[in-house]
């Protein structure tokens, strides 16, 4: 049982009522890659313990004060206090509504959903709108939470929004498109997960349901990494999320078979492509570290930023991005050919890809500073010109690959996954241009890569 409880209760502070969450959570919508990646702005805790000390010095708050600093209170895991004054509010006001969601959250973060689920019910009538349109999906989730506490099977029969769960089909699997294409009633779906997900950035089940409406539409990339997040949040039913996981690498690697070498052994590629996923996870967490560095210097000067102060004081290579980058700057020029050149890939149209991409390589050279990135980019290069065949194409798609290994071992020789997913492409286009000696060179290095993991 304390399992479950730590896998269900990881700490979760959002969806609290308080003037930040006025302030600049009606300004930000995160797209759906910084959502799971967690690129997106959170206070660190020099911002609510600078609050907590400025409240204090009100010798007579009002109310939206005493929400504020309970509020704080609660992101500082200062439980009792916050309880205390929650409840105090309550008594004097039994139809404040931020006050009665911020109870509901304490108790969910503590371990108790099912005490949080009558407050939910008390918001929900009092504006049924619910936290940022939502509308009752907070208590659907902090229901379910309850549900699983008491009956561990619960997670493998209904997800969270109490839909039975629906075996993973992938040969009826779709292929992705712009999500201003989908039905109406499917983008809406789309960004209540995403808001609820930035509203509880540790809701493990929230993730897997994302994934599982992501692999739905046909983004199965996107849907790789809400598994995997969903994994790393110790989800309550891992092997219900590692099997969802494991077909949609499947799905993803036959969807690459023309390029991928790795499609040629599904099994053990599924398994290294999850511990990839994980890696790049890791990796996306120095966003969040670089704006709370940029938050506290802010905070050491006793001043309260909002995110958008935040956000400019942040050094430009700490801008969170768009796949399959995590370190970026997606306000150059280049980023934006990059994005551009990816969706024509996905879309299976080589030609605009191979324009867009070659254009963002040569901008590269000037405008992009992280070689991991650059090594990435031409890797996508290699990808629109190898399936278009012919001599000049599979020679180009070599030597960006070629340029892309060197930038690795020269500049980020710990990146195993880039590094060995380079030398597979160069193995395949090698073999492709008749040489089956650098072929056989190619397979060799990436081995080696591989002993080393």
């Amino acid at each position: 049982m304390h399992t479950i409880l730590s896998a269900l209760c990881l700490i979760a502070f959002g969806c609290l009522w308080d003037s930040d969450t006025l302030r600049d959570e009606a300004s930000l919508r995160p797209d759906a890659w910084e959502v799971i990646t967690g690129q997106y702005p959170r206070h660190g805790e020099a911002y609510y313990r600078l609050r907590i000390a400025q409240l204090g010095l009100v010798v007579v708050p009002d109310r939206q004060q005493r929400i504020d600093l309970a509020a704080a209170q609660i992101r500082l895991k200062q439980f009792a206090a916050a309880e205390r004054a929650l409840a105090s509010l309550i008594a004097e006001a039994p139809d404040v509504y931020e006050a009665i969601t911020d109870l509901a959250v304490l108790h969910r973060n503590q371990g108790r959903p099912a005490e949080a689920v009558p407050l939910f019910e008390r918001a929900l009538a009092l504006h049924p709108a619910g936290h940022l349109g939502l509308g009752d999906w907070t208590l659907r989730a902090a229901r379910w939470q309850a549900r699983v506490l008491a009956d561990p099977l619960h997670a493998a029969r209904e997800n969270f929004l109490g839909e039975p769960r629906v075996a993973m089909a992938v040969a009826e699997w779709t292929e992705g498109g712009p999500w201003d294409q989908l039905p109406p009633a499917t983008r809406d779906r789309l960004q209540k997960h995403l808001l609820l997900l930035r509203s509880y950035p540790s809701f493990a089940e929230g993730y897997a349901t994302l994934g599982d409406e992501l692999s739905g539409i046909g983004d199965r990339t996107l849907a790789l990494y809400a598994y995997a997040r969903a994994l790393e949040l110790q989800h309550p039913d891992p092997k219900l999320v590692t099997g969802r996981l494991h077909a949609a690498a499947a799905q993803t690697l036959r969807w690459g078979s023309q390029f991928m070498e790795e499609a040629q052994r599904p099994a053990a590629a599924a398994a290294a492509l999850a511990a990839d996923l994980q890696q790049e996870l890791t990796r996306c967490r120095a966003w969040q570290d670089a704006f709370v560095r940029a938050e506290d210097a802010a905070v050491a000067r006793k001043h309260l930023p909002s995110f958008a102060e935040t956000l400019a004081a942040m050094p430009a290579t700490a801008a969170a991005v768009y796949l399959p980058s995590a370190r970026a700057d997606r306000r150059k020029a280049v980023d934006k050919a990059w994005v551009e050149g990816l969706e024509a890939l996905r879309q299976r149209d080589f030609p605009a890809a191979e324009r867009v991409l070659g254009k963002a390589t040569t901008l590269a050279k000037t405008e992009l500073a992280d070689h991991s990135d650059r090594a990435r980019l031409l890797v996508a290069f290699a990808a629109s010109l190898s399936p278009q065949g012919g001599e000049a194409r599979l020679r180009q798609a070599a030597a960006a690959l070629i340029e892309a290994e060197r930038l690795l071992r020269t500049h980020d020789a710990g990146n195993t996954a880039d590094l060995r997913m380079v030398l597979g492409n160069l193995a395949l286009v090698h073999e492709a241009l008749h040489e089956p000696a650098l072929s056989a060179q190619d397979r060799a290095r990436r081995d080696q890569v591989d002993a080393s993991r």
